[in-house]
């Protein structure tokens, strides 16, 4: 883990990140309701993510914010996922 803090501190400067403990870290970023949780999975190189999403019915044109959970997730997924946060501050829907 402490590679990925180290990697997530030089990709977004502006966000505050806590170990939480040796398989878990916390990561809040500036526009974000809500801290994302990142765990180490047993797994090398996968990781269980729990995020604030924005979700649209597409028939109602209602949106709501949810916190999903979502398991093997590369690193890449991670920082996919931070982008979108520090951008909107939660993910949204790709159209």
């Amino acid at each position: 883990m402490d590679q990925l803090i180290t990697e997530l501190k030089g990709h977004f400067p502006k966000a505050a990140i806590h170990k939480l403990d040796e398989s878990m870290i916390e990561v809040q970023m500036p526009k974000a309701k809500e801290s994302v949780i990142i765990q180490e999975q047993e797994e090398e190189g996968r990781y269980t993510v729990s995020y604030l999403r924005l979700e649209v019915d597409e028939i109602r044109r209602i949106k709501k914010e949810i916190t999903v959970t979502n398991v093997n997730i590369l690193k890449s997924g991670i920082f996919w996922i931070l982008k979108g946060i520090q951008k909107n501050g939660k993910v949204t829907p790709e159209f």
